[in-house]
């Protein structure tokens, strides 16, 4: 495992890392807001790994588990004010990506009660309630950064960044993943793919992001991409690695944020529910080749691919292949889904920034 300095989350990882340390959780609060989906939660065997852990440490809790894919603001915003009404001092959310950036979003909700907001830029500039973070996925990366993603309104995707918004600890147990079928299992690998890749390109990389970020790549090229996975599924072994990919992959985001494919993904999610990983992966090889236009775009794509082991063409046609999409999208439909994310700041954090006209021109050559 890389050895990184990194102090902004305390990232405890290992499948015994809850039974093994659940006395972390000690001091956080006094009463927890327990904070899932449906189903993961209960299925991976985190929830009653965490309730397991409270009960000893003889914290009280009350479960909320209306998470779904894509959370809505407006869901969180009720969860927060149920965490509030409970006298819950602390959020721990359990499950993916959604559920852990809605576990941020009802952090902040639970402590301003007068903030709603549905149609614009979620903004928390106050203090959140203290987070922890348990994952049962290898993609989003969420447990080791301030940046969540809600939706607004029917067809909207926005994000914000907190200082109070980190998770103040996280546990990254690989075991949680295997109920997870591989089919899932590459798509949030993807993502987290799309995460090494994009910020490593960022102007905003340095030591830190950039060695995440290779490290996370390579992992995950290795496992899912480089050859043909076994046919009998992927390994525990084989999560562990993605697990702990994932987790530096969103080490490497919080310093820099994501690229293009991102919110040119969003609207392939919402309107057609692909998963999140598969919308960026498909857009990755525009990325590669946009970049690829600029000196420093080459040179830093140049280093990508030789440090995980592949070419440029190679990285462009496995990504676009695992992204699976095959879909047709009328010229209307298009500048729809561009008129929502257009004024993204992700598309200005490449070496190569995108013009209205050229976002236009992928979703063509892609869709038509």
């Amino acid at each position: 495992m890389l050895d990184l300095r990194y102090d902004r989350v305390k990232i405890i990882r290992g499948d015994d890392a809850i039974k093994d340390n659940f006395d972390s959780i000690s001091g956080i609060g006094r009463k927890a807001f327990l904070v899932t989906g449906k189903n993961s939660a209960v299925r991976s065997g985190a929830r009653d790994e965490i309730t397991e852990a409270l009960e000893k440490l003889r914290i009280p809790y009350v479960i909320f588990d209306k998470v779904t894919e894509n959370p809505k603001s407006l869901t969180c915003f009720d969860a927060g004010i149920i965490c509030r009404e409970n006298c819950c001092d602390f959020v721990i959310g359990i499950g993916g990506g959604s559920v852990i950036d809605a576990s941020k979003a009802i952090a902040c909700y639970a402590l301003h009660e007068d903030f709603k907001n549905d149609t614009d830029i979620f903004e928390c500039d106050g203090k959140c309630l203290p987070i922890v973070a348990v994952v049962t996925t290898s993609g989003t990366g969420s447990e080791a950064n301030r940046y969540s993603v809600l939706t607004v309104g029917d067809n909207r995707k926005i994000s914000f960044k907190s200082e109070y918004s980190y998770p103040l600890l996280s546990f990254v147990c690989p075991k949680f993943t295997v109920t997870m079928n591989d089919e899932q299992t590459v798509s949030t690998a993807l993502d987290a793919f799309a995460h090494s890749i994009e910020s490593f390109l960022s102007p905003k990389s340095d030591e830190v992001s950039e060695n995440a970020a290779l490290y996370s790549g390579r992992e995950i090229w290795n496992v899912l991409l480089k050859s043909p996975r076994d046919p009998s599924g992927l390994s525990l072994e084989d999560r562990e690695k993605l697990s702990y990919a994932a987790d530096y992959a969103g080490i490497a985001i919080d310093i820099t944020g994501t690229g293009f494919p991102h919110p040119l993904g969003y609207g392939l999610t919402i309107d057609y529910g692909i998963p999140h990983g598969k919308a960026c992966a498909v857009f990755e090889k525009d990325f590669i080749k946009y970049n690829m236009r600029t000196e420093k775009g080459r040179e830093k794509i140049e280093r990508f691919s030789e440090y995980i082991g592949a070419s440029p063409e190679e990285i462009m046609n496995k990504t676009y292949e695992l992204s699976g999409i095959n879909m047709k999208l009328t010229d209307d439909i298009i500048a729809n889904i561009i008129s929502r994310v257009e004024k993204a700041s992700n598309f200005a954090n490449s070496p190569y920034v995108l013009n209205k006209k050229e976002m236009f021109d992928i979703y063509k050559e892609l869709f038509e």
